[in-house]
């Protein structure tokens, strides 16, 4: 066989019998030669390529066996095998070109073919080429009109790159095709609340109430934004209108209670929190909320329990509840109940995080304020002045750290500031009278504290 096939390599039967007979016996450095030379010959023959690459495969050369599949790929356009042996090699490579490459001529073999869509936009968004991917995404959604998780895809990109009023316009047309998936009108509220389109997002709630039975989860999206939502006396509507459908329905009173807390309308608001608690439904919230309106009906010892209970569901679920919003929340509730080290801890460690933040700032200046730790309450109030200068009230409290601490010069420049924005009032000027004094200067002390009896005095004071 050997010597037929160097006399003649052009018999084919003969070459396979001994190409064969040399990988059964072993000999693959010789095959590997032989094979070679067979191409020179047969460069074209599909079987040739065949036989070659399935030897390497056997032999897990992946990189060789590419080769020749990639050949009879161009060979053979419509052999479905193929393309998946080198999507394998190229992936386990990481060869993402490649894999761009190749797909993009199997997507002109098969225009119609929405997969090979969906996979090249894939290899392109495993290439980092976010532009191409949403291309390709577009090309799926305009040939196949009807697919909604193409437009779902290409609205989350579109989303990702900035253009929102289209992504918002392609989770309508989701709606559109398919109606009856409440899903999609769900998603739609969602993104709708996320982009501010509140007026839109109002609409499609008051619509859905009328027209869907479940309504549960648009109010488990609206529940997620309504510490955003502006136009609070018009949810106030949707939300009395579930209420009175639904007057056992968990989120709805939750919301409710939250609204009417806002407004200090606090009867109404303690009646709904009491209404959750007693179908076991409350939670840190819910309790601090009640305590905040035992506080302001300076009910001590309503308040502190409910603190107490507060706290309690929060260390529970500590992992749960471990976002800075809920820290700061922690932190106030243990200030209330006296447990100033504690809030101090907790807020400090938020401030780590986040230096700026302006409710951790004022609630770590109170702390250090409790604990008579002056220097340190200043610093605070003076960064927190720094990020929140539209707020003159901390001009005032500032004033009083400077007295406290004897820095009266600091003090009358501080409320001389704070008299230039808002013109002053009764304790503005007692302070500066006293601040005037200290500093020797008792004719301008009588004039602060003349001003200070004025204020007081005047009608409608």
């Amino acid at each position: 066989m050997a010597k037929q096939f160097h006399d003649d390599p052009t018999d084919l039967a003969n070459a396979f019998r001994y190409l064969t007979a040399l990988n059964e016996t072993g000999k693959h450095e010789l095959l590997e030669d032989e094979g070679k030379k067979l191409l020179t010959v047969y460069p074209e023959d599909y079987s040739v390529h065949q036989f070659m690459a399935k030897f390497y495969e056997d032999r897990l050369m992946t990189t060789k066996a590419s080769k020749h599949w990639l050949k009879l790929l161009e060979l053979n356009p419509d052999a479905e095998a193929l393309p998946k042996k080198l999507v394998y090699y190229y992936l386990s490579t990481k060869n993402y070109p490649a894999l761009i490459e190749l797909y993009a001529k199997e997507l002109a073999h098969h225009p119609d073919d929405s997969q090979f869509y969906y996979d090249l936009a894939g290899f392109y968004a495993m290439a980092k080429n976010l532009d191409k991917t949403k291309e390709i995404y577009e090309l799926l959604v305009k040939n196949f009109p009807e697919d909604i998780n193409a437009k779902r895809v290409l609205a989350q990109i579109l989303e990702i790159v900035g253009q929102s009023q289209e992504a918002l316009s392609l989770y309508r047309e989701i709606t559109q095709k398919d109606p009856k998936n409440q899903y999609g009108f769900e998603e739609l509220l969602e993104k709708l609340l996320f982009y501010k389109e509140e007026k839109e997002a109002l609409e499609l709630t008051q619509e859905l109430t009328d027209r869907l039975s479940d309504t549960q989860p648009f109010l488990v999206v609206i529940s997620g934004f309504f510490t955003r939502l502006q136009n609070q006396k018009e949810w106030l509507t949707i939300l009395e209108k579930f209420h009175n459908q639904r007057p056992q329905e968990p989120i709805v009173m939750r919301l409710l209670g939250e609204v009417y807390y806002e407004e200090k309308n606090y009867s109404a608001a303690l009646e709904l929190l009491q209404e959750l608690h007693d179908i076991n439904q409350c939670d840190y919230y819910s309790h601090y909320l009640m305590a905040s309106i035992y506080d302001a009906w300076e009910k001590s010892s309503e308040a502190n329990s409910e603190y107490a209970l507060a706290l309690k569901h929060l260390e529970r679920l500590d992992r749960k509840y471990s976002n800075v919003e809920h820290k700061l929340i922690k932190a106030q509730i243990l200030k209330k109940l006296g447990r100033t080290k504690e809030s101090l801890l907790v807020v400090n460690l938020v401030l780590l995080r986040e230096p700026n933040n302006t409710f951790a700032l004022e609630l770590s200046a109170g702390n250090y304020i409790d604990l008579r730790r002056m220097p340190l309450a200043r610093e605070r109030l003076e960064k927190l002045y720094s990020v929140k200068d539209s707020d003159s009230n901390l001009l005032k409290v500032l004033s009083e750290i400077y007295i406290k601490m004897g820095d009266y010069n600091k003090a009358e420049s501080t409320l001389r500031s704070y008299h230039e924005k808002t013109g002053g009032d009764y304790r503005s000027y007692h302070m500066y009278g006293n601040v005037l004094a200290n500093m020797g200067d008792h004719s301008g002390s009588q004039r602060a504290y003349s001003e200070a009896l004025r204020l007081i005095q005047s009608p409608g004071r």
